[in-house]
């Protein structure tokens, strides 16, 4: 390997003639508050307590365009770097500041010689003419600060004596970094800010230079591998931004980037990416550590996707993972999505994003993808009604994903989603399980027993409440509704946490209705003027304990009826979707892939196209009667399983 490894100190990183870039497609400077008081309580430990000892930045990537001197890429190492400037930014500014004050000539001359030192690490003096900044990375205000700082021209020092007076918190990033830094040290005097001066111009770094660009990103990739120190979207990131053709899209490909980390901001990217990768490939239990290499194994296959569209790919499914974190969508969207958002699951997120790229790309109509968008959402309703564990499933949700992201029509997708429903059957065929999933709900705010939020609840009532709403114009916000204890809750009655106790209503209702009897709680219910809180008052004059038992029973019917999964239907949607396949296949074998027949069968489904074999009459005698062979060992065949079943 053509490399230089070298160990050097802070002074010996910047007093040289090199000039340090950020390449275009790095990613911004993102270090906060926590890293930069990290950064100096590790530095003045070692002055304090062991000032003989400096302390250890880790190391350094750099593509070096010439031996010496010039342009030096950093490829790792950016976020220091840049803290690294800013520091000596604030120091300059503290030293200014200590001279101002004092009027002790000896410290003024020192605060001077200190100033020029700490200079000549943030400028360079041998590229021409004008001086110009050591680092060079895109910020404006890093760049203003910079200049500033070499000048040290009072106008210009002025505004940030403003900036520092204020306690308003700054947009830039940079700014606010360098007011941390500025506030830290201002508590010093000048013995104090020298000592931390040497010390931190002491901090060490290992700095690996190459002048060959793939043996860099080469060495960049070695060292997070083995130090697990990015996250994989980061190398991820790297691997794209490193083979990306042509090179003249970079810089369109960096502001796709930076769209991508803005929509997805509050989401862990390494989770999206998690999510991505598990519809885009399938490995047997591989650990989120292995993503970007298992990536990177697929990207570089002979027959692999192009890196761009593999990258525009990327890019596009963040709007989708964006509207299932959200719960965002059309209304079947928004009503599955929330289920999942309240629950807090989100093994579920990488099925979702595989149906949603096949509804985009129109494999799936709309009306078969909400229904299957309905049909994983009452699984996991059931499934969570009866405790069931996400890691006993979590295996086949994965599988489930790649194989609807890698279905070619709507047939298979369907397929992999009843295979999944069929082995884990036992979870909704279980002797009345949604009966007692609904009737041990707990919902009291007076007992430990507790196991359901009134989130959940709003969700679950939701559409009873919407069943009685006649004005289809009428428009409900359920964020500001609440869940209702009928008889006020009480931690000694038994039945009092019951669904039939429970009412849905808006949450202004709920305050007014707070602790009342049922007496005075019924005349606000009347006076709503929403059907299902009217129905409900009109229907119960008085409520009791045997109203609460009454109404239980006619809760839990209902939501039975809208989350119940008929393994009957199971069977015969499995059953069917197994002779399609394997009808398919004897078409194939008879007649060839791109044969009408199979293109008819694709189009039509299993009944439609016996329907079209049989009506048609233009057919070939020959193959109508081969095909009808076909068609009768399937339909026996599905036969003879559901009667063994």
């Amino acid at each position: 390997m053509a490399f230089d490894v070298l160990d050097r100190n802070i002074s010996e990183l910047f007093k040289n003639d090199d000039t340090f870039s950020i390449p275009r497609y790095q990613r911004n400077y993102v270090w906060k508050e926590l890293n930069w008081s990290q950064l100096m309580k590790d530095i003045r430990y070692c002055a304090e307590v062991t000032p003989d000892w400096s302390h250890f930045i880790g190391s350094m990537v750099f593509e070096r365009k010439q031996k010496n001197g010039g342009i030096v890429d950093i490829i790792d190492g950016q976020q220091r770097i840049i803290t690294l400037q800013i520091v000596i930014f604030a120091m300059i500014y503290c030293y200014r500041g200590i001279k101002k004050k004092t009027s002790d000539l000896d410290i003024v001359r020192k605060c001077d010689l200190n100033i020029a030192y700490l200079q000549d690490f943030i400028v360079n003096r041998t590229l021409g003419k004008s001086e110009s900044i050591k680092v060079e990375n895109g910020y404006q205000e890093y760049t203003e600060l910079n200049q500033c700082f070499m000048e040290l021209n009072e106008e210009e020092l002025q505004k940030y004596d403003n900036l520092i007076e204020q306690n308003k918190k700054d947009k830039s990033i940079i700014l606010e970094a360098f007011k941390f830094f500025t506030r830290d040290f201002a508590v010093l005097d000048f013995e104090g800010l020298l000592l931390l001066t040497n010390q931190f111009l002491k901090t060490r770094v290992v700095t690996i230079s190459s002048m060959q660009e793939e043996e860099v990103y080469n060495i960049f990739e070695i060292l997070n591998a083995r130090g697990i120190k990015l996250k994989q979207i980061e190398l991820l990131k790297n691997y794209l931004f490193k083979y990306l053709q042509p090179k003249s899209q970079l810089d369109t490909y960096k502001n796709k980037w930076a769209d991508l980390e803005q929509l997805l901001e509050g989401i862990d990217l390494d989770v999206y990416y998690l999510h991505f990768f598990r519809c885009w490939y399938y490995e047997y239990k591989i650990k989120k550590e292995r993503l970007f290499e298992v990536t990177k194994e697929q990207l570089r296959k002979e027959n692999a996707i192009s890196l761009r569209s593999f990258f525009d790919f990327f890019i596009d499914c963040g709007q989708y993972y964006r509207d299932i974190f959200d719960a965002k969508g059309n209304l079947t969207e928004v009503e599955v999505y929330e289920y999942f958002k309240l629950k807090g699951n989100i093994q579920v997120r990488s099925v979702f994003l595989a149906l949603k790229i096949k509804n985009v790309q129109r494999i799936l109509t709309d009306t078969l993808y909400e229904k299957l968008l309905i049909l994983i959402r009452n699984f996991y309703v059931i499934f969570n009604l009866d405790h069931g564990t996400s890691n006993n499933i979590d295996n086949d949700v994965y599988i489930m994903s790649n194989e609807i992201y890698r279905a070619g029509d709507e047939h298979k997708i369907q397929y992999e989603i009843y295979k999944f429903l069929k082995k884990y059957s036992t979870y909704f065929t279980k002797d009345n399980v949604l009966d007692n999933g609904f009737k041990n709900i707990i919902y009291s705010n007076k007992s430990a027993r507790k196991n359901a939020s009134s989130k959940l609840l709003v969700y679950l009532l939701k559409p009873l409440f919407l069943e009685e709403e006649k004005n289809k114009f009428s428009k409900y916000n359920f964020a500001d509704f609440n869940i209702e204890h009928i008889l006020n809750d009480d931690a000694k009655g038994d039945n009092r946490y019951c669904l039939g106790n429970l009412l849905l209503c808006p949450n202004q209702i709920n305050d007014a209705m707070k602790n009342k009897p049922y007496t005075e709680k019924r005349e606000y219910l009347l006076a709503s003027g929403i059907p299902y809180l009217t129905v409900f008052a009109e229907k119960y004059e008085n409520f009791d304990e045997e109203s609460i038992e009454e109404r239980t029973k006619e809760i839990v019917g209902k939501l039975k009826s809208l989350y119940l999964i008929s393994m009957e239907d199971v069977e015969k949607q499995y059953l069917k979707l197994q002779g399609y396949f394997e009808l398919k296949k004897q078409l194939i074998i008879a007649f060839g892939k791109e044969s009408d027949y199979v293109n008819e069968l694709t189009i039509r489904g299993i009944d439609k196209f016996i329907q079209y074999i049989y009506k048609n009459g233009a057919l070939p005698g020959h193959d109508k009667k081969e095909i009808e062979k076909y068609i009768k060992m399937q339909v026996e065949s599905m036969v003879l399983l559901t009667d063994n079943t």
